[in-house]
């Protein structure tokens, strides 16, 4: 009896230093990008000012044996799709990022700071911090509240555009 319970605590304190342990990878898109750190080129960041909003956006640059290593990466996972974005994500990018059409102070922050080309070949990842799924943009651009991860790796010029919104 005693062993069954000693058991059971074990599993139970396992599954909580699971469920909390943090690491360096992203949870969803399982590929540590603190090992890419050295790449990094660029990085503008808004959070702080209000707790748990904000915006970032990181930008990679590899050279080919680096961008053929996350590719192969990117690859064991099958969640990343092939460009291009989705007519929902190409909106959201496009007027509300890039251009800066909604009335949210920091999407004009980030004017000038992200440029990503229109037509570029590679894949991207999307991460619904609201609904919990991978992929599902269906009804971002009718929400008061965005909260998102956007990653577009653009193979031709083997960058890494890595965007995080909550506002």
């Amino acid at each position: 009896m005693k062993l069954v319970i000693f058991i059971l605590i074990v599993v139970i304190i396992y599954t909580i230093y699971l469920k909390y342990n943090k690491k360096d990878k992203n949870k969803q898109l399982q590929i540590n990008l603190k090992k890419y750190s050295e790449y990094k080129t660029l990085e503008f960041n808004t959070y702080g000012e209000i707790k748990g909003l904000g915006m970032k956006y990181e930008k990679y640059e590899f050279d080919s044996e680096v961008l053929n290593e996350f590719i192969e990466t990117m690859h064991t996972y099958n969640n990343w799709k092939k460009l291009p974005l989705t007519k929902n994500l190409k909106v959201l990018l496009e007027d509300y990022i890039l251009s800066s059409s909604a009335n949210a102070e920091d999407s004009s922050k980030f004017k000038g700071y992200i440029n990503i080309p229109p037509y570029v070949k590679g894949y991207y990842y999307f991460i619904d911090k609201n609904k919990n799924r991978e992929n599902i943009d269906n009804t971002i651009l009718h929400r008061q509240h965005l909260g998102f991860e956007l990653f577009i790796l653009n193979t031709d010029d083997k960058e890494l555009n890595h965007i995080v919104m909550d506002i």
